[in-house]
């Protein structure tokens, strides 16, 4: 009777112990990123790729066949549940925590100079600065929704002081520009509290850009009334410029 209850005992412990075993494995890097659609590999013990599903409680995940992606919507603790699909419906399996986190604050940039010296020519043609930044093999857009732009002489002095701001992304408006075709050599341009967003991000104030104006003798200034056509860097789309 002891030898039958002994083994009894044994089995119920054997079958509370077993558990099938869970891989996720994140494919670029070790965290999650906030609005970015991150690759996972995942496999279970015994079970085929086919039948895994999964369930997040931060955004959304989907895949098939062992391939997923997660894209969170809010940084912190993020749970993803494995369930093997049967036929009386999904059979929960196990959970995996991890920790999801905002891209890394780009720094912002002028014709791709985030400081140093640019000609006048050119640093009059940009309508706006851009933040770019590279992160799990990819290039991530942030969007500028302000900054205050200042000029300072040769000699230190403060001539020149404006805010701009733009929920769609901001750029240089008219009278700024206006003020930049006057630039002489040696002038410093700095753009100061840019502040940027990527996707459900508050915004994050980024490093300024202190650029150094060169070469303005050989600025053209276009004509009275000319329309100047340039590159959008905030959506890549040609952009005429307004009349003077």
């Amino acid at each position: 009777m002891k030898q039958c209850i002994w083994l009894l005992s044994l089995l119920v412990i054997a079958n509370v112990s077993y558990c099938q075993v869970v891989a996720i494995q994140k494919t670029l890097d070790n965290e999650l990123y906030v609005c970015v659609q991150n690759p996972l590999n995942v496999a279970v013990e015994k079970c085929a790729s086919k039948k895994i599903r999964l369930i997040t409680n931060n955004g959304r995940v989907q895949g098939e066949k062992g391939h997923w992606v997660i894209c969170p919507e809010h940084t912190g603790n993020t749970v993803i549940y494995v369930y093997k699909k049967t036929v009386l419906g999904l059979k929960f399996i196990d959970s995996q925590y991890f920790r999801a986190k905002q891209i890394p604050l780009s720094k912002a940039t002028i014709n791709g100079r985030p400081d140093g010296k640019i000609t006048k020519s050119l640093f009059c043609s940009q309508i706006a600065p851009v933040a770019v930044v590279y992160c799990c093999g990819f290039d991530f857009r942030f969007k500028i929704v302000s900054f205050t732009v200042v000029v300072y002489r040769s000699c230190d002095k403060e001539i020149f002081r404006r805010t701009m701001s733009d929920s769609n992304g901001t750029r240089i408006d008219s009278v700024t520009h206006e003020f930049f075709t006057t630039l002489e050599n040696n002038d410093k341009v700095v753009f100061t509290d840019i502040k940027m967003v990527f996707c459900y991000d508050a915004p994050r104030v980024g490093e300024p850009i202190e650029l150094s104006i060169t070469d303005a003798e050989y600025y053209k200034r276009p004509s009275p009334g000319e329309n100047e056509t340039v590159i959008d860097p905030i959506n890549g789309n040609e952009y005429v410029r307004p009349k003077w």
